[in-house]
């Protein structure tokens, strides 16, 4: 599958106009944007979003780092159920999977939580269909 690719906030314009990622690098960029977005600001789409930067500021303890891993695999694991749902959707369509399997999603293997005062950063390791295993990194801060 393909999707236009973004960095910081804009449209990659190359030679031929925009640009395009698939595979991995489209599976991280759309749970990096995922992680920085407010839950709930896809009206089409609920679930989307974190509430990550609520947790800025907070005193670090082991609470806060429980609260980010539970929203980074709340995060992913909703990317997997609307990847589950699209395959579904062209199956049931008679149509080949816009997926390939180097990036459907399914499992979340770890998740590191380092917090500051002033941003969480997160590495969460995640294994595709095809038994590949990635990293998603993200800053989040206030």
């Amino acid at each position: 599958m393909k999707t236009l690719q973004i960095e910081s906030g804009d449209l990659v314009i190359g030679p031929g106009g925009a640009q395009l990622l698939t595979g991995q690098a489209r599976v991280i960029q759309d749970l990096s944007i995922a992680s920085l977005e407010p839950f709930g600001c896809d009206r089409f789409h609920p679930n989307w979003g974190s509430v990550l930067t609520n947790y800025i500021g907070m005193p670090i303890t082991d609470e806060l780092r429980l609260l980010v891993q539970s929203e980074v695999t709340r995060l992913v694991s909703n990317y997997m159920v609307e990847q589950n749902t699209e395959i579904q959707a062209d199956a049931d369509a008679g149509r080949r999977s816009r997926f390939q399997s180097g990036e459907i999603l399914v499992n979340l293997t770890g998740v590191e939580v380092r917090a500051t005062e002033d941003k969480v950063q997160v590495r969460a390791i995640l294994q595709t269909l095809s038994g590949e295993q990635m990293a998603l990194q993200s800053t989040v801060r206030n």
